[in-house]
C-alpha cells in the first residue's frame, strides 16, 4: 500500500469530495478520517492508518499530563470520521472547511503521501507551491 502522485478532484456545492480513484482502492471499503491539518490541507486517511496514528499519539502523549492532553486536543480536535457513499465520495463536515477556508464548490489537488492523502484547495496549492 502506498498513496503517491497527484490528482484533480471537486468539492461540489454539497461539500462532497470524490476520492480519486488512482487513491480509492488503497484507502479500502470502510470509513475514512479526516483532519484538518495546520498545514493548511485536508488529510485523508484509511482506517488502518488512522488508528497506526492513533496509536502513536497515545503513546508519544500520555493523557496523565497536562501537556499530553493538549497535544491529543491539537490532533483530534479537527478529525472527524466519515463514511464515503457508492461513488467514493466524502462529505466533510463545515467546521473542517471553516477551519481550512475552504468554500465550495471548488477545485482541489490530491496529493498521496505515502500512508495517507492530502486535499488542498488548488489556489492555495499554487500559491503554496509558488512561495515555496
Amino acid at each position: 500500500m502506498g498513496f503517491f502522485g497527484y490528482a484533480d478532484a471537486k468539492l461540489d456545492d454539497k461539500s462532497r469530495v470524490a476520492i480519486p480513484a488512482k487513491f480509492r482502492h488503497d484507502m479500502g471499503e470502510g470509513p475514512v478520517y479526516l483532519m484538518a491539518s495546520e498545514d493548511g490541507c485536508l488529510s485523508i486517511f484509511s482506517e488502518e492508518t488512522f488508528e497506526a496514528i492513533r496509536e502513536e499519539v497515545k503513546a508519544q502523549n500520555p493523557r496523565t499530563s497536562r501537556e499530553g492532553r493538549e497535544n491529543w486536543r491539537s490532533y483530534w480536535e479537527f478529525t472527524e470520521k466519515v463514511n464515503t457513499d457508492s461513488q467514493g465520495r466524502a462529505t466533510i463536515p463545515g467546521r473542517l472547511l471553516d477551519k481550512l477556508k475552504i468554500k465550495q464548490p471548488c477545485d482541489l489537488v490530491v496529493i498521496g503521501m505515502d500512508e495517507w492523502v492530502e486535499a488542498w484547495e488548488a489556489g492555495a496549492y499554487r500559491n503554496r507551491q509558488e512561495g515555496a
